[in-house]
């Protein structure tokens, strides 16, 4: 059985064991280090252990009501017609 080169394992997406590839794999915690996220995984067939490694490219907001918050997020709402407007000034 030929294990997967951290360059196969990359290009499959991960979510399977590089060993046996087999998918029933478990996630564990998660350690930050500079940029790279660390995360060790297990899989419950042949009991092999790794860490799968995440580097940041960026950001998207999902949820963020502060002041401050990025215009593109107010934008849709800013452009939504208020009810009522369209008839005023009443006549």
């Amino acid at each position: 059985m030929a294990i997967l080169t951290e360059k196969q394992y990359v290009a499959e997406g991960g979510g399977k064991c590089p060993v046996c590839k087999d998918t029933d794999i478990v996630g564990g915690s998660t350690d930050y280090i500079g940029d790279t996220i660390i995360q060790e995984i297990h899989c419950q067939v042949c009991q092999a252990s790794w860490n799968d490694l995440y580097k940041l490219d960026g950001y998207e907001f999902h949820d963020y009501d502060g002041v401050g918050r990025p215009q593109a997020l107010l934008q849709d709402v800013l452009d939504r017609p208020i009810a009522g407007l369209a008839s005023w000034p009443a006549s």
